[in-house]
């Protein structure tokens, strides 16, 4: 049960302050930017789930009481599977929240991306083998 409460509440909290940054983008912005729409599909999805999650816990606390129609749990879990296709669904907003993301990057004209290490390993060695050298044979 500890850990049920924990968990809600920690994410919860991390939504919530989510919500907030999305809010002082616009704010800030006056616009929706690219920016600004990640952040929005991503509170999207992040609804549905949180939402999911915590009365997921709430219920799990309450044993059978909690799917019972004796308290508002039931009600909430129903409406909980709606929240994933309230706005469209989740999947949808998924796959725009990646393309946003990625739309800011250019591909790689290797086969492996450049903070690969041993590609690092290479290009530190050639660029550090004069000296390398010096030391071993100095």
């Amino acid at each position: 049960m500890h850990d049920d409460l924990a968990q809600s509440y920690i994410q919860l909290k991390q939504f919530r302050l989510h919500e907030l940054y999305t809010a002082w983008l616009i704010d800030k912005t006056g616009r929706y930017t690219a920016e600004i729409r990640k952040e929005i599909a991503a509170i999207k999805v992040s609804a549905a789930q949180v939402m999911h999650d915590i009365v997921y816990r709430a219920i799990h606390v309450h044993g059978s009481l909690g799917l019972s129609n004796e308290t508002p749990l039931g009600n909430m879990w129903m409406s909980a599977l709606f929240m994933g296709v309230m706005d469209g669904w989740s999947e949808s907003h998924k796959e725009n929240l990646a393309k946003l993301m990625l739309c800011s990057y250019e591909p790689g004209d290797d086969m492996f991306p450049n903070y690969h290490l041993p590609k690092l390993q290479r290009a530190a060695q050639e660029k550090f083998s004069r000296l390398l050298n010096q030391h071993r044979t100095g």
